[in-house]
């Protein structure tokens, strides 16, 4: 699990939203409660998967992509599990995406992936990475979901085959 805190004093007066059953909430928790329980079908699997490069037939417990099958949320957009809060924090709780039994530990983002090859990623990564985000873009954007700004840090990896989430909403406008 990952708590990502949240300072209320730091939430901005426009990134507030009423739900239905929370009351009012920080947009961010909002957007990330709705994309997670948001029924999303799996299309055939992208050319940049990177699960692409496995031999077929390969057992891989992590890899449940079935084509035509309803998954909640984005494989690409990390899910909030819950959350709570304090008199001075929202506390999101996520799943912990990052491999943690390897050794040595890899990259967790985006950034520092990149800084591990000085020469530049090979070509094959790029086009993974790119079609996975843009991927995760699409599928934000077909919600009415749309970010002010979007950067390498929210970015995590979430396993050893390079298969990356979002996990930073906390500057999208719906």
């Amino acid at each position: 699990m990952i708590i990502k805190q949240v300072i209320k004093i730091r939430i901005l007066a426009d990134c507030w939203k009423r739900h239905p059953k929370f009351g009012t909430i920080p947009i961010e928790i909002y957007v990330m409660s709705s994309i997670s329980a948001t029924s999303y079908t799996l299309p055939s699997r992208r050319p940049w998967d990177p699960a692409r490069l496995l031999e077929p037939g390969t057992n891989n417990p992590h890899d449940y992509w079935v084509e035509g099958s309803q998954v909640k949320g984005h494989p690409n957009v990390c899910p909030l599990l819950d959350f709570f809060e304090d008199v001075n924090y929202y506390y999101l709780v996520m799943p912990c995406i990052t491999p943690i039994d390897m050794e040595p530990a890899p990259p967790s983002d985006l950034f520092e992936l990149v800084e591990g090859y000085p020469d530049g990623l090979p070509p094959h990564m790029i086009r993974s990475y790119i079609g996975q985000i843009a991927d995760a873009l699409y599928f934000l954007h077909s919600q009415g979901i749309g970010g002010s700004s979007f950067a390498h840090h929210p970015i995590s990896r979430t396993d050893e085959r390079s298969r990356f989430q979002s996990i930073e909403t906390s500057r999208t406008r719906t």
